[in-house]
C-alpha cells in the first residue's frame, strides 16, 4: 500500500510538523480528537485518523485564521463536512519536498489531504478510509457550535 511506503522514515518529520504549529492549532487538534472520541463509529475504517485531523486543522487555520477556539473547531468541522471535495496541498514552506516529487496521480484524487512530509501519501485516501460517516458527524457537530 502506498500509505505505508517509507512511513517509518517520515515519523520524526510528521512530529516536527505538529510541534511547529501555533498553540491555538494544537488546542484545536486536541478538541477535534476529543470530538472524534465522543462519536460512535460503525467501524475503524470510518474513524478519522489523528493525522487527518491534525492536517485538516493546520490547513484550515492557515487558510482562514480563526478568531478563537470555537471558530477554529467550526472551520475544521466545516472542512470535514465537505470532505468529498476537499483538496489540501501545502506551500513549499510547510512541506518537506519539492513539487516534482509529488506522485502526480494523487493530485487528482478527492478527497485529497496531501501529507506535508511524504509526497506519495494522500492521508484522506478514500480506499483506506470511509469518508461518509465523518462527513455526517462533522455536519452534526457544526450545528452544536
Amino acid at each position: 500500500e502506498m500509505r505505508a511506503y517509507g512511513g517509518a522514515a517520515f515519523v520524526a518529520q510528521k512530529a516536527r510538523f505538529v510541534e511547529r504549529q501555533p498553540e491555538g492549532v494544537k488546542a484545536t487538534i486536541r478538541l477535534m480528537r476529543w470530538w472524534r472520541e465522543q462519536q460512535e463509529w460503525s467501524c475503524e475504517c470510518a474513524r478519522p485518523s489523528d493525522e487527518l485531523l491534525e492536517l485538516v486543522v493546520a490547513h484550515t487555520a492557515a487558510e482562514h485564521p480563526p478568531k478563537d477556539l470555537a471558530s477554529a473547531v467550526s472551520g475544521a468541522l466545516s472542512a470535514l463536512a465537505g470532505l468529498e471535495q476537499l483538496s489540501i496541498t501545502w506551500p513549499l514552506a510547510s512541506r518537506c519536498y519539492k513539487e516534482p516529487e509529488v506522485w502526480k496521480p494523487l493530485l487528482s484524487q478527492r478527497p485529497l489531504v496531501l501529507d506535508p512530509t511524504n509526497p506519495l501519501v494522500n492521508v484522506a485516501n478514500s480506499q483506506a478510509f470511509d469518508i461518509g460517516e465523518t462527513m455526517v458527524r462533522a455536519r452534526a457537530g457544526m450545528s452544536l457550535i
